[in-house]
């Protein structure tokens, strides 16, 4: 199995750091939603200074309830889903126009200020599961609707190291939102192919 610890490089945090920091730069907010497997991702994005300036909200609709709940309609594919993902994005994105405080720098701007990114993934697990483990994330901002997904093979990863993978997968979203250096040579080295589907907004 892929070890956690060699998919972490230092290079990765340095990213992270630049994505955050013209993310805070920005007059962009952002609306996270995590159905469960990869929520530490939220982590990585509120632990550091200043993360109010650029995140509205970050939401876990981990049953299947809540995520209809957050929805607010019946899924039309799978939960953990490219279709899905990019759903849940464009909610996500809705809801950070909505919830953005009143007063904020960003409220009078235009609709490029506002951007969703979605992450639904089946992780590995103890219990036994019909498909393969995936991960899909999306990000809806005012210029694109992208999903990038990732499968791992089965006995290739462990929980840690899946986790390590979806969180880099969060990272490649900011990254593409504001402009920042992709981290694509993460994918290579955790031996995973990071396939990506583009529309225009």
């Amino acid at each position: 199995m892929t070890d956690p610890v060699h998919l972490n490089p230092r290079a990765s945090e340095d990213r992270w750091t630049e994505s955050l920091g013209r993310l805070s730069g920005s007059d962009i907010r952002v609306a996270i939603v995590v159905t469960g497997g990869g929520s530490g991702a939220i982590s990585r994005c509120f632990r550091r200074e200043g993360a109010s300036r650029s995140f509205v909200e970050a939401v876990i609709p981990y049953s299947h309830a809540a995520l209809l709940d957050y929805m607010g309609r019946a899924l039309e594919d799978s939960s953990t889903s490219p279709a899905t993902a990019r759903t849940l994005a464009t909610i996500a994105r809705k809801r950070a126009r909505v919830f953005t405080d009143p007063g904020d720098e960003s409220d009078e701007r235009d609709s490029g200020s506002w951007a969703g990114i979605a992450l639904v993934a089946a992780l590995p697990t103890s219990r036994l599961r019909r498909g393969e483990d995936r991960i899909h994330v999306a990000l809806r901002s005012d210029k694109e609707s992208t999903v990038w997904t990732v499968h791992l093979a089965k006995g290739t990863h462990t929980r840690d190291s899946a986790e390590t993978v979806a969180d880099e997968m969060m990272l490649r979203a900011l990254s593409e939102l504001v402009g920042a250096e992709a981290n694509d040579g993460f994918f290579e080295r955790a031996g995973v192919q990071l396939q990506c589907e583009r529309d225009e907004a």
